[in-house]
């Protein structure tokens, strides 16, 4: 995991939101940084320029965006395991039903989410879960929310 040691602070996270939609990645952005404003909050609007990110410095979470420029479905979780096995993954997305949610936690999401749940306690919630300071064990679990509409 890539944290930046603060004075006196926890370890600094590299939160990576993929998201090709400039306004849903302009309220993640800004929920994010409202729940860990010390932490680094980058986006990306594709499979290409997210794998980029986190190749030159790593990341330690990662919001997935379902429906993007150059990789669609289940193929962007995939995509994202290639290059990283254990970064933790929630997959976003407008519309899902069971195989959907079935097929992301199968290829490595922690969880898939649909955009209209996305609230500033879900995050919070979820990076709780999911974002492992050093010095707790990492989580084991896979859990889904449940499915509606895709974008």
């Amino acid at each position: 995991m890539s944290t930046v040691q603060t004075q006196g602070k926890a370890p600094q996270k590299r939160i990576l939101v993929i998201e090709d939609d400039p306004d849903i990645s302009f309220i993640m952005k800004r929920r994010l940084s409202s729940i860990r404003p010390d932490d680094k909050i980058l986006i990306a609007k594709s499979i290409f320029a997210g794998v980029t990110m986190f190749q030159e410095k790593a990341v330690d979470f990662i919001f997935l965006d379902l429906n993007l420029p150059d990789s669609f479905g289940i193929s962007s979780v995939r995509d994202i395991r290639k290059y990283n096995k254990n970064v933790p993954i929630i997959v976003t997305t407008g519309l899902a039903n069971e195989l959907t949610i079935e097929e992301a936690l199968k290829h490595g999401a922690q969880e898939l989410v649909l955009k209209s749940q996305i609230t500033k306690e879900y995050l919070e919630e979820a990076l709780n879960k999911y974002l492992v300071d050093a010095a707790q064990p990492a989580p084991t679990t896979l859990a889904a929310a449940s499915g509606g509409q895709e974008s």
